[in-house]
């Protein structure tokens, strides 16, 4: 049933995420907690030459879901997260990702030209390990934007710009 609400066309989420997340993020923060975050140029995978809708799509089609709780993210200039995607270690077909893993992914539009840009990092699954996740043991953007890299240009018939 969730898989069905977290899909390509599912655009609907980053709408209310992008509303929601800033206001809860005064109440989670007395709880230790976050809402909204910033992404780091180390997790910067590449500029993918579709539109947002394809790169969707693709990530589906590679077994990645939504990901709906995910803090709200921006990059230091102030663009805004086009949507937050997730591969858990269940769904990876690929053997890239260890047990309790998940590869999150988030995505943004370039300030200029056209496509979308990739940036992601490996992470503890919130599902299989809540603690870990949520207190950021072992988040590894290397990891993951390298992970992220390889599954577009073995995986896909994408290009991208690196």
């Amino acid at each position: 049933m969730m898989r069905f609400l977290l899909d390509a066309d599912d655009d609907w989420i980053e709408v209310v995420r992008r509303w929601l997340f800033p206001r809860l993020h005064g109440v989670a923060s007395r709880f230790g907690a976050y809402t909204i975050g910033t992404t780091g140029e180390n997790q910067r995978v590449c500029r993918v030459l579709v539109d947002e809708e394809t790169i969707e799509t693709v990530l589906v089609a590679l077994g990645f879901e939504r990901n709906p709780i995910a803090c709200f993210k921006s990059l230091v200039d102030g663009r805004e997260s086009e949507g937050s995607w997730v591969l858990r270690s269940h769904d990876d077909r690929f053997g890239l990702l260890e047990r309790d893993r998940q590869l999150h992914v988030t995505l943004f539009l370039p300030r200029y030209g056209h496509g979308v840009l990739v940036y992601a990092h490996e992470e503890y699954d919130w599902q299989d390990a809540p603690r870990k996740h949520f207190l950021g043991e072992s988040v590894d953007p290397i990891i993951g934007a390298t992970k992220m890299l390889y599954l577009l240009m073995e995986q896909t018939d994408l290009k991208l710009q690196l």
